[in-house]
This record gives C-alpha cells, structure tokens and sequence, in this order.
C-alpha cells in the first residue's frame, strides 16, 4: 500500500465523467472542483487503489500519519467524496468491518514531471560559405528550435556567430552533439553532425535542392530527427511550397464547408499528401473531409466514416501522439457505438490544445450518446474559439432545434448575424427551421432567394424539396425524384407511404426502411444507413403524398 501512496501523488486519474488532475483540481465535463485536503488525500488513495479493499486503519495512518483521531473523521471524508459524485454512481463501496473500495473503470494517467527533465544538447556551428551564409545559419537554428520543441536544446545563433574558434566555442559550450555545415552553390550543403564529447563524426551527408531553400531545411531536420536519440518532432514541416499551399487549400476549402469547397479539399489534401506522405497534418485534414461529406449527405454514412478511418490511421503511425487525429479518431470510435471508449479518448485530448476543434468534435460526440445540453456547452467553447466556424455553428442549430424548435430558431439567427445569408447549408437549415417553426411561407422565400431549388444532392436538395412540397407539391416530386436519381437512393412507394402515413409511428416507418435497406444495393444501404437523409427523405415522401 505504500507504493499505492506514492504513486497516486504524481499521476491523473479519468473514471466516469471525472478527472482528478495531479495538481488536486477535480474536473467534472470541464468544470473545475477543488478539494479540501483530507477528502483530496482519499479520493488519491482510493483511486490509486481502484478494485482493491483499503482498510480503514491504513487510510487514517495515512491521512491523519501520527495523529490520534476517531474514524468518525474518514467516515466524514468518505461521506462527503460520494455526496460530491453523486450517489447514484455508487463508486465508494463500504466492505463492513473491514474498509472501503473504489469501483468502476479508473484510468491513469502519468503527470507531467516538475523537475527539469535532460535532453539533447546541439549546437551549430557559423557556417563557411557565401554572403548568405549568417542568413541562413540563423534560419536552421530557427528552424530546428521549431521543429523539436522542449525534446531538443538548440544553442541560439547569437552565442556563436561572433566566435573565431570553433574548437574553443565547442569545448565552453559542451554539447552533446554540433553540426558543421558548409554552403555551396545552389542552396547545397555539406554537413557534417558530430559527437560533442569525443569529436567522433556520426554522420556526413550532402543536401542538395537546386535551388529549393525549403528543401534543404527540410532534409537538414529529418537528418537530425532520424540521427539523434530520443527526439519528439514537433511536425516536420511540408516537404516543399507546393505541397503546403495544397494543404492550406485543403483547409480553406473545408472552413467555407459548402459540397463545392469540402469537394475541392478533398482534391486539395490528397494532392498534399501525393507530394508528400509523411506529412502528417493532411491526413487529419483528410479525415474531416470525409467527415463533412458525411455531414452534407456528400458520401454514403459507412463509406465516409471507413476512409476517415485509414487517414487517421496513417496520421498516428507517422505521429503516435498527434492530438487532433486523437479527437477525431474519439469521435469515430462514438459514431461507431462505443461511447465509453471514445469518453476514455476524448478525456486527455481535451486537456491538451485546439479548444476549438477538440471541443467541436467533443460536442458531437456527446449529442450521439444522447447528451444534447452537455454538446451545447461544449460547442458554445468552440465557438468561443473560433466564433466563425460555420461547422460548429451549423451543429449548435442542430442540437438547440432537437431541444426545442424557438431555440433552434435563435441558433440559427445567431449564425446568420455572424456569417450573414449566401451560405447554402446555412441557409437551408433556418429554412427548415422556420418550417419546423410553423412559418412555411418565410420557408419557401429563404429556399427561393437562396437559389437552393438548383441544388441537387445532398442535405440542403432534401430541404429545398421539404418545404417546396408544403405549396407546390408537384414541382416538389420533381425535385425530389432527381435527388433520389443522384443519390441512388430508392424512392417510397405509394402503398408503403400510406402506411407510415396512417400508422403515423417511429416502429412502422423503422420497419419501412429496414425492408428497403434489404432490397437496396450495397450502395443504397449505405444512404438508408444514414439517419438525418433517412428521416428527411421520410419527411419529404409523407409531405408529397398527404
């Protein structure tokens, strides 16, 4: 039990909906608790210990140590522990006469050191060459500092640049490791990387780009990523300016997330990733593609979330602790029906960066599980973020409408008043929403004035046909009988629309569309699969025939 003692102190714990950080701040959904000292001391104890019985005398030995106090004092702490998680969680067990138990899934993890940790030392040397020389001696250092981080201490350009011996230089500053590097023409360099404490040479190597600066940097790092021990890349840069001007396309392209600019992203990061696929940002890049297209009834459900699926798979193997594909791979797990797995994932990627994005991907996975008051708090810190995010604010409509159709109404007039109309997605949801909200006339004027009745597949050609269907029902087939030709998806027929119509109930329509999925192609089962195009479709065919 000793050892439990000391190593409670120094990690985090995750259970339930809790984390008890190693700095004694208790989180509950991102809200954060503290702890009086003694309950603090025993929940540490507890968890540290899940799943085994802790007696009551080694708890008060270790949290009263040489006091002499009455068990009434544990018996209070424990009290107040489970009045704090909630009864209803049961996850102190009293064993009578003996001690207590923590149950229920407890995960650790490791707390960040506060003593200073050692890392490599480097150092580079003034570089022999041209004019240009200082310039770009100043720029590798820059550059290197970037890459690594905290995993690598690279000696600044200003205590070198002004030394005339390098050996002198090299045994004041004691590094571990120093490069030697000598410009030639067209951007070549040789270098040479050097073992501090005996001058042993480890490597020599001759970078040349043609001309390409960002090249040369480039292969000077991966030389020392892959030559030193140890090293954490921070991200390694694109390999060259075409490739990252297609990622930035790519991620222009998802921002705006219309079908037209998430279709060109998808161009855009596979092209990235053909120029370069080591590179491993495109690859989540790629994943939110998928993602959107599945959102914007672009790709069927299954197809989309499988391919999102191998890109973050190759964004971990090339970065194992890559954050953002962390999130995203938590939120495929939840869309695939494992929410307590993805709770698990989520947990220690929201404590981390990217409020926004974490957050945005957080919030969609807890209005899956059923959550939708949680997923509006944590979309309102995205959008606190990054308050443009046409994605995030087209889901705080989404969720506020599932609540209550005047909130979604008021969502989605917040969305306007920051992006303003000529949004095609926005546009169609606050015209379903004015539907939803009875006002079927101001419907149809934003459908019209928003040209949506162009529109042919997707989520927003569904709208356009929906509230098309309330005043014109005829030109409303039309439209709708082209989207299912698009789409691929089998229209109702009449008989089995009378049905859902005159039975009006959720198990006679689940049963409608089960029938269906059996007949459909693979292709077409995959659209059935996907629950908003399914239960718009229904709302569209039970409109066309009342």
């Amino acid at each position: 039990m000793q050892l439990v003692a000391d190593q409670s102190l120094g990690r985090s714990f995750f259970f339930g909906k809790w984390i008890l950080q190693s700095d004694g701040l208790l989180l509950h959904d991102g809200n954060g608790l503290h702890l009086p000292p003694k309950e603090l001391h025993v929940l540490r104890l507890l968890l540290g210990a899940a799943g085994s019985l802790i007696s009551k005398e080694w708890l008060l030995d270790r949290v009263w140590p040489r006091c002499d106090v009455a068990e009434e004092s544990l018996t209070r702490c424990i009290y107040a522990l489970r009045k704090l998680l909630g009864r209803q969680n049961d996850y102190i067990k009293t064993v009578y006469g003996k001690g207590y138990r923590f149950v229920g899934k407890v995960v650790e993890r490791a707390a960040l050191s506060s003593e200073p940790v050692s890392v490599p030392s480097l150092l580079v040397l003034p570089f022999q060459g041209d004019d240009y020389s200082m310039e770009l001696h100043c720029e590798v250092i820059r550059q290197l500092a970037s890459a690594f981080g905290e995993s690598l201490c690279v000696m600044p350009a200003g205590l070198t640049q002004a030394a005339d011996d390098c050996l002198s230089m090299i045994e004041r500053m004691a590094p571990d490791y120093y490069l030697s590097v000598r410009c030639t023409e067209h951007w070549a360099l040789s270098v040479e990387l050097v073992r501090g404490c005996d001058h042993a040479l480890l490597h020599s190597e001759s970078l040349d780009a043609t001309n390409d600066r960002d090249l040369v940097l480039h292969g000077l790092i991966s030389l020392v990523a892959q030559r030193l021990p140890g090293l954490s890349p921070v991200a390694l840069p694109c390999s060259s300016y075409p490739s990252a001007l297609s990622y930035l396309n790519g991620l222009l392209g998802l921002k705006a997330y219309t079908v037209q600019g998430v279709g060109e992203a998808l161009i855009e990061f596979l092209h990235c990733l053909q120029l370069d696929p080591s590179y491993s940002p495109p690859w989540c890049g790629l994943a939110d593609t998928y993602l959107a297209m599945a959102n914007l009834g672009m790709l069927a459900r299954d197809k989309a979330l499988a391919q999102a699926q191998k890109a973050l798979a190759q964004a971990l193997t090339l970065e194992p602790g890559n954050v953002p594909a962390t999130v995203r791979l938590a939120l495929l797990t939840s869309l695939q029906g494992a929410s307590d797995a993805a709770e698990a994932l989520f947990r220690p990627a929201l404590l981390a960066g990217d409020r926004a994005g974490a957050r945005y991907h957080y919030a969609w996975h807890q209005w899956c599980s059923g959550r939708p008051e949680q997923a509006l708090q944590s979309v309102e810190i995205s959008l606190a973020e990054d308050p443009k995010s046409i994605a995030a604010l087209l889901l705080r409509a989404r969720i506020a409408l599932e609540l209550d159709a005047q909130k979604g109404l008021a969502a989605i007039q917040k969305a306007i008043c920051v992006l303003g109309t000529g949004h095609e997605q926005v546009d169609a949801m606050h015209a379903l929403i004015l539907d939803v909200c009875g006002d079927s006339v101001a419907a149809l004027g934003v459908i019209e004035s928003s040209g949506l009745l162009g529109v042919q597949a997707g989520e927003v050609a569904l709208v356009a046909c929906y509230v098309l269907a309330a005043s014109d029902p005829v030109e409303a087939r039309r439209h709708y009988e082209r989207w299912c030709a698009v789409s691929g998806h089998p229209p109702l027929c009449p008989v089995q629309l009378s049905v859902v119509r005159r039975l009006e109930g959720d198990l006679y329509a689940a049963q409608l569309w089960h029938e269906l999925a059996c007949q459909a192609s693979p292709w077409q089962r995959a659209q059935l699969d996907d629950p908003r195009l399914r239960g718009l479709a229904n709302l569209v065919s039970e409109r066309l025939q009342a």
